[in-house]
């Protein structure tokens, strides 16, 4: 799912405790389960930023071996 794209409101939002509770019938075990969902999303969101990451990792790497090698013709 892309979340970049979502409308996420930027202010808070007071929910009814009882709204929240009543499919499962405990405040608790909702509470659980919006957590899960939570881990589950910023797992999501970890895994992306980590491969974006890695494009400009494998670039880096280029350049640092380059200036190794640059280091060394200037020895010689």
């Amino acid at each position: 799912m892309d979340y970049n794209n979502k409308q996420i409101p930027t202010n808070t939002i007071t929910r009814n405790l009882a709204d929240l509770a009543a499919p499962t019938g405990n405040i608790y075990e909702t509470t659980m389960i919006i957590a899960k969902r939570a881990n589950q999303i910023a797992a999501e969101i970890k895994v992306e930023l980590k491969e974006k990451l890695d494009e400009f990792a494998s670039h880096a790497d280029s350049s640092l071996e380059e200036t190794f090698e640059n280091r060394e013709q200037i020895e010689i």
